[in-house]
């Protein structure tokens, strides 16, 4: 739901279409029924060879007081425009709050950056003291792990 959202905002941002609020969800109600056949065939399918899993990576409970930042960017490298966004939620998956900014920059690493950068000074300014950063972008996550090859990032 939120990726139909997030798409048809930004083809009205960055191409100047605008899709009608039918056609959004419409198009939210087909990804999610994808969405929930595929889980279902992959239940069906699940072996314990066929699951995913990796010996680098445990999952744990977090404590009830820690506060999930997700964070994402678009870019458009055309006119070096693009958006970012964050929402904070609690353990349990209830959102505190969320942002989406338009902003210049001059690639998708920056965008992704500073989209964690605002994430984090907001839960921090609102209060939250345990956060827990998520992210999708395999090269920002290099560059946090390793800061000397950040740059000016």
């Amino acid at each position: 739901m939120c990726w139909t959202l997030w798409t048809a905002r930004n083809a009205l941002y960055f191409e100047g279409k605008a899709g009608s609020s039918m056609e959004i969800i419409i198009k939210a109600e087909k990804a999610f029924h994808e969405y929930q056949s595929s889980v279902e065939v992959f239940n069906d399918h699940a072996t314990p060879t066929t699951a995913m899993s990796s010996s680098s990576f445990t999952w744990s409970f977090l404590d009830s007081g820690t506060h999930i930042i997700n964070t994402d960017a678009a870019f458009t490298k055309d006119n070096q425009a693009g958006g970012i966004g964050y929402i904070v939620r609690d353990v349990v998956g209830n959102p505190w709050f969320a942002m989406l900014l338009s902003c210049l920059f001059s690639s998708t690493v920056i965008g992704e950056a500073l989209a964690i950068r605002c994430g984090v000074v907001h839960a921090v300014e609102s209060g939250f003291r345990n956060i827990q950063v998520e992210l999708d972008n395999l090269e920002v996550i290099s560059l946090l792990k390793d800061c000397s090859k950040a740059g000016d990032v």
